[in-house]
């Protein structure tokens, strides 16, 4: 069975307890707000962050100035780097991928879903779809002439969000259901963001390896289509 809990334990609304709302409202005017409260000062804080922040990262040097994806920097300039920027941030999704996916392994393990041998496999295959989807990253920026070692600035911020799936799919406490959506929301972006590597490739006239990005393309359509089937199939049970 899946664990659900009972109503009475969740004390979280207050509009059944209209007593503690005064004490509430009291409790924060007592305690005074930084910055002073108002959306208008706290927007103002917001954007002299904005106006004084570092970027996030910067473009990773290569390995070799005069391979493929040097030539294309030095030809194309913003595209070229843009493409470099998304080449580096896909290697690190799939990379988190794998991870998430060997989590949602032990998630499936541990419950009673552990004897749907179709569930494990089908995880099972799309972690190895996503091992060799980073394996054929990697190749292909050696192949460009960039490193797979260095974080791109999208790399970074990619790495960023994972963290908050990577503690959804952790947790002891969060369902299989509860994992199979945040891991559906993951596909879509997933599927989303190697529409956009194929895009940028075409831009940078990086045309020897779009066809990879194709077929790794299709295959995370299939991914979101699996994972929300399964999503379905457990959710009532």
């Amino acid at each position: 069975m899946q664990k659900h809990d009972t109503p009475g334990t969740n004390r979280s609304g207050s509009t059944l307890n209209p007593s503690l709302i005064q004490t509430q409202l009291a409790f924060a005017e007592s305690v005074a707000a930084t910055p002073v409260q108002g959306s208008e000062n706290i927007k103002t804080v917001r954007m002299q962050y904005i106006a004084h922040a570092d970027v996030v990262g910067s473009p990773a040097p290569l390995l070799n100035q005069d391979s493929a994806l040097g030539k294309a920097l030095s030809e194309r300039g913003l595209e070229a780097q843009i493409f470099a920027d998304k080449l580096g941030q896909r290697l690190a999704f799939e990379r988190s991928g794998v991870r998430l996916y060997e989590a949602l392994m032990d998630k499936v393990l541990a419950t009673e879903f552990a004897g749907k041998p179709e569930l494990t496999a089908d995880i099972g295959h799309i972690c190895q779809e996503e091992t060799e989807h980073f394996l054929m990253l990697k190749n292909i920026m050696e192949y460009l002439g960039a490193d797979p070692t260095a974080i791109t600035p999208a790399a970074n911020v990619s790495g960023v969000a994972a963290q908050g799936f990577l503690q959804v799919i952790t947790d002891p406490r969060t369902t299989l259901p509860q994992c199979l959506e945040a891991m559906l929301s993951l596909e879509l972006t997933d599927s989303t963001c190697w529409e956009h590597l194929i895009e940028a490739a075409d831009k940078a006239d990086m045309d020897a390896v779009t066809e990879n990005f194709r077929q790794a393309a299709e295959t995370e359509k299939e991914h979101v289509q699996i994972i929300e089937k399964w999503l379905k199939a457990v959710t009532y049970v």
